[in-house]
């Protein structure tokens, strides 16, 4: 009889233990909703950008965009360069 007192105490304490761990689990899950929100918040109202997929196409368009910057300036560089050696 004492062993299955013993196992209802185990058993108590693990289910405290689980009750602990959701709640722990479900602060960290709103608090991540809160997050979330807020650079979607963020995305919309600097970006004007709605959607994960509107945020993706937008990063590609400036990583071009930049790349095109980029070799325009090392051309630039390059000509200014050519006619200082003139």
């Amino acid at each position: 009889m004492a062993t299955a007192g013993y196992r209802d105490d185990d058993l108590g304490r693990r289910l405290l233990s689980i009750k602990s761990q959701l709640e722990q689990k479900k602060e960290a899950r709103a608090q991540l909703e809160g997050e979330r929100r807020t650079l979607q918040k963020q995305l919309f109202e600097g970006f004007d950008v709605k959607t994960l997929d509107e945020a993706e196409a937008l990063v590609q368009k400036t990583e071009r965009r930049v790349q095109k910057l980029g070799q325009e300036i090392r051309q630039e560089l390059d000509e200014i360069a050519q006619a200082l050696e003139e």
